[in-house]
């Protein structure tokens, strides 16, 4: 029986890319088997069947935070100490500047820069000579808060396009697999939810996993209408779905569209930023 029949060409496509066995459940799937499930933002209710404490989660803020953090620790920078605040970032550097050299504050808030602060939240001002053997001391408008989000479950790391395969990778043989999106403002982004739908993909692919609940199966759905047919996974493709999104639109309206196209670069780093403390919330 064809799976596809009387369906829009919109789902046949993504039928095709990724069979609907792949995401059905079975009583024959083991028990050991990878469970794949999203939140497409921060605040989502977590699926039942979800134990944090068994789970990782990988946030996503594509554009820009998670696309950064790669970026400045794939150039050897120390560690990134992440705050939902400014002030408590701006706070927490003062204090370690009087025991030591000061950190550099980082992010931005509503795409700007924060004034008095080191660096903002581009990927192109974070190279080596810049960040190499220093503390990033870092706040967003929306990466920060998502991790923050994600502080109740055993693992966490962060993933982007830029570390695709490493952070895939990093989540092998782990029983459960948690993605969080940032969105923007407590609106769901097409940008995230586009990263998160190529993971997920992933996962079924290289790691067998089963996916876990609806949100997860949209973000899949968006990957495979936006960037399935082309394979090898091209960063020309994923840059013109990453402007044509609503954070692509406001990076592009303030001039930093290189700032989209860099972030759509596929592969380019190996470092996958992990919370190794979490008072505060560090990543190495």
């Amino acid at each position: 029986m064809r799976l596809d029949g009387g369906l829009p060409t919109f789902w046949r496509a993504s039928l095709r890319c990724f069979p609907y066995e792949s995401f059905a459940a079975s009583p024959s799937i083991p028990s050991l088997v990878m469970q794949l499930t999203v939140s497409l933002l921060p605040n989502n209710s977590l699926p039942p069947s979800l134990v944090p404490a068994q789970t990782t989660a990988v946030v996503v803020d594509v554009l820009r935070a998670t696309s950064v953090m790669a970026t400045a620790l794939n150039h050897r920078a120390a560690r990134i100490v992440t705050f939902e605040a400014i002030e408590e970032a701006v706070a927490w550097a003062d204090e370690q500047a009087q025991s030591g050299e000061r950190p550099l504050l980082c992010g931005e808030r509503h795409c700007q820069p924060i004034a008095g602060f080191d660096l903002g939240n581009s990927p192109s001002e974070y190279p080596p000579q810049r960040v190499a053997g220093k503390t990033l001391v870092v706040t967003t408008t929306n990466g920060t808060r998502a991790l923050a989000a994600a502080a109740g479950f055993q693992h966490i790391l962060t993933a982007s396009f830029l570390n695709l395969s490493a952070a895939l990778a990093r989540v092998a043989g782990a029983p459960a697999v948690h993605l969080i999106c940032a969105g923007t403002d407590g609106h769901i982004t097409a940008e995230d939810t586009l990263l998160a739908g190529a993971f997920a993909s992933r996962c079924v692919e290289e790691h067998a996993a089963q996916i876990g609940n609806d949100e997860a199966r949209l973000a899949v759905d968006h990957w495979s209408a936006r960037c399935c047919a082309d394979l090898p996974i091209s960063s020309p493709l994923i840059a013109d779905a990453l402007l044509d999104s609503q954070g692509g639109r406001n990076l592009a309206r303030l001039g930093m569209a290189d700032d989209v196209r860099r972030c759509a670069q596929v592969d380019t780093h190996p470092s996958v930023p992990t919370v190794v403390a979490r008072q505060p919330i560090t990543l190495q």
